[in-house]
């Protein structure tokens, strides 16, 4: 199997997922009958249709929580419990911070990817002059 060769943190990311975890997403997907998990960020946050993709997510990430601190320390982590913080955290990311980026996206198409893009060019100008210094031996 070839591995793949993205720049992108989320591949690294997404790699580190245990595959049971992903096939527990999809399972939890298929029980409510959902081809993907796609919110609506136009809804009420609290829509029958977002609150089934806040159950799936939220179980989903209860799931991989407890296998990786379960992996690493030998025991379940309390904060994987704790359904009130955890929605909290859901509700924040998804309508605030993706909701703000969707709202900027559908007003400007493309301008995202573009500054996205432009810092990445940016960030490499300063890796460069970063690591100039470094002489190979």
């Amino acid at each position: 199997m070839e591995k793949d060769r993205s720049n992108s943190p989320y591949a690294a990311i997404a790699a580190r997922i245990p595959k049971s975890v992903v096939e527990y997403m999809c399972l939890l997907l298929v029980r409510y009958a959902l081809d993907f998990w796609c919110p609506d960020l136009d809804d009420d946050p609290y829509s029958a249709w977002n609150t089934a993709h806040r159950y799936i997510a939220i179980q989903a990430f209860r799931q991989a929580v407890a296998i990786l601190a379960f992996a690493v320390t030998g025991k379940a982590t309390a904060r994987a419990n704790d359904l009130w913080y955890l929605t909290k955290i859901y509700d924040h990311y998804v309508f605030s911070y993706m909701r703000h980026i969707y709202y900027k996206e559908r007003r400007e198409p493309g301008a995202r990817a573009e500054r996205q893009a432009a810092n990445t060019a940016r960030q490499r100008v300063i890796d460069v002059r970063h690591y100039s210094h470094i002489v190979p031996v």
